[in-house]
């Protein structure tokens, strides 16, 4: 009898192992970029507090790389001369974290846990780590983050880079000449904002983007709305289900847009000049004022507006077109 119970004991760990991998895999799958079975694992992890802060010089770096597992990750200006990295709080995991500033050359590199790591698996995550970097920095910053928030304020840079899996991204205020932005499923957010291209790709999460100055920007997402408002010159949107909006306070360049079934939005001042090719399947239409169809065939429609200087080309499927 104890031996049918210790058999049935095993399967119901090895059972509920699976199923925690399996939890864990479609949360977080980089955390399992060198995993390795072991269905006692969560019997190693412990509870670690940590309350560390280091301060380095950033004179002469030309990028500046945060790579760590957080609940959230601040990033701020300072004006200190130095910059400061402060890492608190607790985590229930099978490894230690740490705080690590390590410099090589031009670079340095921010971590909370050993690079080495052949595996992590995180039960509870409550760190929190506040990088405070001189105002005058204006070079390259690249930062990410797996299952946690991402806040950013402030920095005019040459480069910037902000990545997250399923965590949101929050940044405003900030210059950049090249920026991009990825997640999965967290929403990114952001707010007064000059880059002269900007790239945004997520799975599921929503793309807000309010007072934007771009020359081009490049939007993509499956079922994730897309938002964008600003001065921009050119706009280029592709979503599968998200409804893609889009308000432009001045057209100085082309848009192009491609949605499955997510409804399309413009917002285009009235004294543009565009040409509208607007391609669907089911998709209806409702053009704004002063728009002149030049031809309708099947569902697609093509119209001008004053002397058709700049391109405008919708594509949907069944995804209905609207210009304001």
């Amino acid at each position: 009898m104890n031996r049918k119970k210790g058999i049935l004991l095993l399967a119901i760990v090895l059972a509920t192992s699976f199923i925690m991998t399996g939890c864990m895999w479609s949360s977080n799958p980089l955390s399992f970029r060198n995993w390795s079975f072991n269905p006692f694992r969560f019997l190693t992890s412990r509870t670690h507090i940590i309350n560390e802060t280091e301060t380095f010089s950033i004179d002469g770096i030309n990028d500046l790389v945060v790579d760590v597992l957080v609940k959230e990750l601040r990033i701020v200006e300072t004006n200190d001369s130095q910059a400061t990295v402060d890492l608190q709080g607790s985590m229930n995991a099978n490894f230690s974290p740490e705080l690590i500033v390590e410099k090589s050359g031009k670079n340095i590199t921010i971590r909370s846990h050993k690079k080495t790591l052949s595996s992590t698996n995180v039960y509870k995550n409550e760190l929190i780590m506040t990088v405070s970097i001189p105002a005058g920095y204006d070079q390259n910053l690249s930062a990410s983050t797996v299952s946690g928030v991402i806040n950013m304020n402030g920095f005019n840079l040459n480069n910037l880079e902000l990545s997250n899996v399923s965590g949101a991204i929050n940044f405003d205020k900030s210059a950049a000449n090249d920026t991009k932005i990825s997640t999965v499923s967290g929403a990114l957010t952001a707010n007064n904002i000059k880059s002269d291209r900007f790239e945004i790709t997520t799975v599921s999460g929503k793309i807000s983007l309010g007072d934007i100055s771009s020359d081009a920007i490049t939007a993509k997402s499956v079922s994730g709305a897309i938002d964008v408002f600003g001065e921009i010159n050119s706009i280029t949107a592709k979503s599968t289900s998200g409804k893609v909006t889009a308000s432009i306070d001045h057209l100085n360049g082309n848009i192009d847009i491609t949605t499955i079934s997510g409804a399309v939005e413009l917002d285009i001042p009235e004294n543009s000049d565009y040409r509208l090719n607007f391609s669907t399947v089911t998709g209806g239409f409702e053009p704004g004022s002063g728009l002149v169809i030049e031809q309708i065939k099947n569902n697609d429609v093509t119209a001008v507006k004053g002397n058709g200087t700049n391109s405008v080309k919708v594509s949907t499927t069944s995804g209905k077109l609207t210009i304001r």
